[in-house]
């Protein structure tokens, strides 16, 4: 089944590309970023974000996991949310990272 695309008023959820690396390489690599997660290393080395988005492909396909590109209109790629399933409690943990507005809030200083 196909990774789905949601689109709302201000918003499109849509896959990763590998087009994306380079602006996932720049956000998630920045410091301000990383020091806010347990899950985004520093430094983010060259090739992590190619191989991090193709396997979101495997992980949808397989039910272990949903990421997708958090995307506007005019700043075009701004963050990811992922969706985890755990088959063992049938739940489902949500996490979202909005990475430009992290850099953005004054999270530098």
């Amino acid at each position: 089944m196909a990774i789905p695309t949601i689109r709302t008023e201000r918003l499109l959820l849509r896959e990763f590309s590998s087009r994306d690396a380079p602006s996932v390489q720049a956000l998630a690599g920045s410091r301000e970023v990383a020091s806010t997660t347990l899950t985004i290393p520093h430094p983010y080395e060259d090739g992590m974000a190619d191989s991090w988005i193709k396997g979101h492909s495997a992980a949808w396909d397989d039910r272990k996991s949903l990421t997708l590109a958090i995307a506007t209109e005019s700043d075009g790629l701004v963050g990811a949310i992922g969706l985890h399933f755990g088959a063992e409690t049938w739940a489902c943990r949500t996490r979202i990272l909005d990475w430009r507005t992290l850099l953005e809030s004054g999270l530098r200083d």
